[in-house]
C-alpha cells in the first residue's frame, strides 16, 4: 500500500512532501511563441482562424496549444480572437465612415447579428450606439469593456 502511495505521489501529485521540485503542468508558450500567435491572429482577424492554424504557429498539437494558451493570454483562443475583433471594430467605428456591414466583415464577424451580440455582451451597447457616442463627443464605453465574450 505504501509503495502504491509513493508511486502515485511521485507521478501524479503536483506537490509531494519531500520532493525537490514540482512537475511541469503541461506545455508552456514561450515569449517567441506568444508573439507569433499575436501576429498571426492580428494578420488574420478578417478570416476564419482555427486552433490547428494557431498550433502550427507554435509547433504544438492543438491539444497542447489549448493547454498552453490560457496561462499565456488569460483566456481561451476563441475568447482572445473575439476580443481582438471587437477592438478592431471599435477602432473602425470610431475613426472611419465605413458602414457597419463592411466593418463586421473586415473584422471577421460572420454576420451583423454576430457582431451586435458580441458587442452588446462585451460593451453593453450596439455598434451603432458606440459609433454615435464616439462621433457625437459622448463617452463611448471603455475599450476593455465588461464581462467575457
Amino acid at each position: 500500500a505504501q509503495a502504491v502511495r509513493l508511486h502515485l505521489g511521485r507521478n501524479y501529485s503536483s506537490e509531494v512532501a519531500g520532493s525537490p521540485a514540482r512537475r511541469s503542468r503541461g506545455p508552456v508558450l514561450d515569449a517567441a511563441g506568444a508573439r507569433r500567435l499575436r501576429e498571426f491572429i492580428h494578420e488574420h482577424l478578417g478570416g476564419r482562424i482555427t486552433v490547428g492554424e494557431l498550433a502550427a504557429q507554435t509547433r504544438m498539437t492543438p491539444h497542447q496549444l489549448l493547454a498552453a494558451f490560457r496561462p499565456a493570454f488569460g483566456s481561451t483562443p476563441a475568447q482572445y480572437v473575439i476580443r481582438q475583433r471587437l477592438r478592431r471594430a471599435q477602432q473602425a467605428l470610431a475613426t472611419t465612415a465605413k458602414d457597419i456591414t463592411t466593418i463586421e466583415l473586415e473584422c471577421g464577424f460572420s454576420s451583423h447579428s454576430h457582431l451586435t451580440a458580441c458587442f452588446s455582451r462585451r460593451l453593453g451597447c450596439c455598434p451603432a450606439a458606440f459609433r454615435a457616442a464616439a462621433r457625437g463627443g459622448g463617452t463611448p464605453p471603455p475599450a476593455g469593456g465588461r464581462g467575457g465574450a
